[in-house]
Order: C-alpha cells, then sequence, then structure tokens
C-alpha cells in the first residue's frame, strides 16, 4: 500500500501472491480460531528476511530461471527427480494422479517452488516443464521450511 504524501489515504493499492509467510501467517493458516496481534508493533524489521517477499523476490527469480534451464524436456519423467535431488532439492510432496503429468513440491535453502512435468504417457518422456511459486505448501514442505534458515 503506498500513501500520498502528507495525507492518510492509499495512493493504491496491490496485492499479490504471498510466497514468504511470517510466522503470524502460518499460525492463522493452522489455527482457525487464532486472532492476530492486532496492537504494538506488527512489523519485525529484524525478521524481515524471513518472510518479506521484496526482499527475496530476486533471489527467488534467479533460482525459478536456473531451475527451468537445468530442467530440458526430453528425458524420461522418472529422470526430473534424481536431477533435482543431485542439486540439493528435497523433493516434499509428489502429485502422480494423472498418467501424463507429475508435479513436484520441491525445498532448497528456504525457498519452494513447484515442478511440473506434463508429457506423452506412452512414450513416457516429458515434453513441458514449469516451475512455478509454490503457494498452498503439503504438509512435508511446511516441515522441511521450518529446518531450512
Amino acid at each position: 500500500m503506498r500513501f500520498a504524501e502528507g495525507q492518510d489515504r492509499a495512493k493504491s493499492i496491490a496485492v499479490e501472491d504471498n510466497l514468504w509467510r511470517a510466522s503470524e501467517t502460518v499460525r492463522a493458516m493452522n489455527d482457525f480460531s487464532y486472532t492476530p496481534q492486532t496492537t504494538g508493533v506488527l512489523y519485525d524489521k529484524a525478521r524481515a528476511t524471513t518472510s518479506s517477499d521484496a526482499l527475496r523476490k530476486a533471489d527467488w527469480i534467479e533460482e525459478r530461471a536456473r531451475l527451468e534451464k537445468m530442467l530440458e524436456p526430453g528425458q524420461p519423467a522418472a529422470k526430473y527427480r534424481s536431477l533435482l535431488e543431485k542439486d540439493g532439492y528435497q523433493v516434499t510432496a509428489v502429485n502422480d494422479r494423472e498418467s501424463d503429468e507429475i508435479e513436484y513440491e520441491v525445498v532448497k535453502a528456504g525457498q519452494t517452488f513447484e515442478v511440473s512435468l506434463a508429457g506423452d504417457s506412452v512414450q513416457k518422456r516429458v515434453a513441458d516443464i514449469r516451475v512455478s511459486p509454490n503457494l498452498w505448501h503439503a504438509e512435508g514442505t511446511e516441515k522441511a521450511l521450518k529446518k531450512q534458515p
């Protein structure tokens, strides 16, 4: 939210994905009876690096591009998991219910991505790879993120 200089009204409002959740957000998501603090200090500058999208987004974009380049299409579907793990990623969830698509939730160095592999179910080769924000974390992803810096 941006305020016009010298005014108490918002000049503009931007609503975006929340990629790095503050501890209060995680708590509210997991405990529906939780009421967040509404008085006192709501912004903790010392902890901003763990939950600020603005401070972490450039690194996330760079890592996403590197990951997309590393995962070139054309390989057998089974090879991609080993490529991710060899690169230091922990595969924390797998969705392989569709015969022509596999989705991995992966975690490394406090970052998480969703890697979607789509291909030919007959030839078992991946034709399309998408690396995207992992907005809805599986339980294994949440546990892995808590253990990382």
